[in-house]
């Protein structure tokens, strides 16, 4: 399953850390503090319950799952030639 995975937290260092930790679990940053993440429901479940020890209440985290057939619906405009779904339908601007 896909999970859009936003924070906004204000502490730099914690910041630079929750973004180190999605991109090792593999996720692929879109914005500057949103990834999407391919993982079953308990990884992210697991993922959750570590980042929400590590934020102690210093910032906000929210996961939102993607089924398969609003992932596919989901249009994505990129500037120039970033593209980071990799065979995934974009529109270059």
């Amino acid at each position: 399953m896909r999970f859009i995975i936003a924070y906004d937290i204000r502490d730099d260092s914690l910041r630079a850390l929750i973004s180190r930790i999605l991109q090792d679990e593999g996720g692929i940053r879109i914005q500057y503090s949103v990834f999407i993440l391919e993982c079953s429901s308990m990884k992210v479940s697991a993922l959750i319950a570590r980042l929400r020890k590590i934020m102690e209440g210093k910032g906000i985290l929210l996961v939102i799952p993607l089924c398969k057939k609003d992932y596919r619906r989901c249009i994505t405009l990129i500037e120039g030639n970033y593209n980071p779904f990799r065979n995934e339908v974009s529109y270059i601007l």
